[in-house]
């Protein structure tokens, strides 16, 4: 994934996925840090994705 996609996709998720974690951790510091474990998650593990458009189901089930 290109940088310019990867900055997409976090532009695009971020804030519904923040907002998700910090209904979870109920504290934003730890609903960031949620946030930013998920998306390095992602820049590691995502390519193995296949289908680009579950991307948001994704992000969301690694959160979890």
């Amino acid at each position: 994934m290109s940088s310019e996609a990867f900055t997409q996709l976090v532009d695009a998720h971020y804030a519904s996925l923040y907002r998700f974690a910090l209904s979870l951790a109920r504290n934003s510091a730890d609903a960031g840090d949620l946030v930013q474990q998920t998306f390095f998650i992602w820049a590691t593990k995502g390519h193995g994705l296949r289908e680009a458009t579950k991307a948001k189901s994704w992000l969301f089930t690694t959160l979890l």
